[in-house]
């Protein structure tokens, strides 16, 4: 979803859908379907009445990079620098892709868009393939490889790698974003600072992940749910703590999570007042920062 549109690729047919969010309740929403060469593992961002989509060479699975199209599906801008394309994450007038090498950062105000790479620092070799965005943050947070994260600033056109000592199977921020909760292959559950990647707390819950489904996240205020990929419990941990405060069963082994509402019980604290040491010059309000994580 960006700007009130959500947008939907299907990767069997290589085009995407765009739906108004105002009208996604309706019966038969208005749909728009822009496409874009070969079908792939793609991804798409509407950005008014135009459209980034990826492209990819034919038998490609992965795209190399994005097109801008009109809704007709008129290419109207090609911005391909981008091989192994995966996982996107807008703020205001930006739009971050994970690439294999390194991250393109895409200025949509500009016509035409300006973009370039922010690569990974000398020395430092790990694909992006998941790109994630706070509005208390003014920089972007992927993954880099599966043993470290990154802090991109598109403004500064930087790359920070943040080590990690375990494979990372899923991150997100908390709904605060003072912290990045992740999960590692060992099946503890993590708070890492996203200013200087510091693991600020951690605990062991699940069974160590070996192949399969991976666990997954969601978050709520103050809250972060994980799911157990061996037993299909569902754990919910206060988000700075990480102390576990409910457990119950999925009846299944979910595949992802989202929250779409939350109703909090006589334990449950509102206004969930954490006491945060963290400099204000960082927070940074921007309503519509997205972030998309395509596997």
């Amino acid at each position: 979803e960006n700007d009130g549109v959500v947008a939907v690729y299907n990767d069997g047919a290589g085009d995407a859908s765009l739906m108004k969010l105002s009208e996604i309740r309706q019966e038969k929403p208005a749909v728009d379907v822009v496409s874009n060469g070969p079908s792939h593992h793609g991804v798409a961002v509407p950005l008014d009445d135009q459209v980034l989509i990826s492209i990819a060479d034919a038998g490609e699975g992965l795209p190399k990079g994005v097109d801008l199209v009109d809704l007709d599906s008129t290419v109207l801008q090609e911005l391909h620098d981008c091989p192994l394309l995966h996982g996107s994450a807008t703020a205001g007038e930006w739009v971050v892709f994970g690439c294999g090498d390194s991250v393109l950062a895409i200025n949509t105000t500009d016509s035409p868009m300006e973009a370039y790479n922010i690569p990974s620092p000398d020395g430092e070799e790990g694909r992006v393939g998941t790109v994630i965005k706070h509005p208390r943050w003014d920089f972007f947070i992927g993954n880099h490889g599966s043993l470290a994260l990154s802090k991109i600033d598109v403004m500064e056109r930087s790359m920070d790698i943040f080590p990690v000592p375990v494979d990372v199977r899923g991150f997100g921020f908390t709904s605060d974003g003072y912290s990045i909760v992740a999960i590692t292959e060992d099946g503890q559950v993590h708070t890492i600072s996203p200013t200087d990647g510091n693991i600020t707390k951690s605990v062991e819950l699940i069974a160590p992940y070996e192949s399969g489904t991976r666990p997954a996240l969601a978050f709520a205020p103050g809250r972060v749910v994980v799911s157990d990929h061996s037993t299909g419990e569902i754990y919910v941990l206060d988000d700075e703590s990480l102390d576990t405060l409910m457990v119950f069963d999925a009846d299944g082994i979910p595949q992802s999570m989202t929250v779409v509402g939350w109703e909090f019980g006589d334990d449950d604290d509102d206004d969930h007042d954490h006491d945060h040491d963290h400099d204000d010059d960082h927070d940074h309000d921007h309503d519509d920062d997205h972030d998309h994580d395509h596997d």
